[in-house]
């Protein structure tokens, strides 16, 4: 019986690895680009001038991904408590925190919005950014923490800014 066992628990690792694989693979991409958009230069030539080769090659990657997403404001007050179900990239490659688990580090009191991030072709939100009220900002994908890099999702929030900014002048 425990042989079975075993069988299962690898079986079982093997299935969340195949999917967690195919949902990297669904997540449209560019690669190998040498420099960033147009709408990030200024942040792109901050970078060159602070950032090893390969993190800056990094850094580029995840600026020009981030047109692959949509980002929505989303309502602190229309926000339920998730449960772990709700994200398949729980895997130890990509480890993401929970929408509440962010509003407990931050502090409801020092947020200043909370935007959902969509994959160009889903209505599902797949990754929260909170910005707080001291400008700084977390990410549920982690990739500051783990990388030190900014994620994509930041850079789609950033856009969507851009483009409020340049419509209210």
């Amino acid at each position: 019986m425990p042989a079975m066992l075993e069988i299962h628990k690898l079986l079982d690792e093997q299935d969340k690895k195949n999917r967690y694989q195919q949902w990297k693979l669904a997540i449209p991409s560019i690669k190998n680009l040498e420099k960033t958009n147009f709408l990030f230069t200024e942040v792109d030539k901050c970078c060159e001038r602070f950032l090893a080769p390969a993190i800056l090659k990094l850094q580029r990657d995840e600026i020009n991904q981030s047109f692959y997403y949509a980002a929505r404001l989303v309502d602190q007050q229309d926000i339920t408590a998730t449960n772990d179900d709700s994200y398949e990239e729980d895997c130890a490659e990509s480890p993401q925190a929970t929408i509440d688990q962010l509003i407990e580090v931050s502090g409801c009191d020092n947020i200043k919005e909370i935007w959902g991030i969509e994959v160009g072709n889903s209505s599902k939100i797949k990754h929260y950014v909170v910005l707080l009220k001291n400008n700084a900002h977390i990410c549920s994908c982690l990739l500051a923490i783990r990388k030190g890099i900014i994620c994509r999702h930041y850079f789609q929030v950033m856009r969507i800014y851009s483009m409020h900014a340049c419509a209210e002048i």
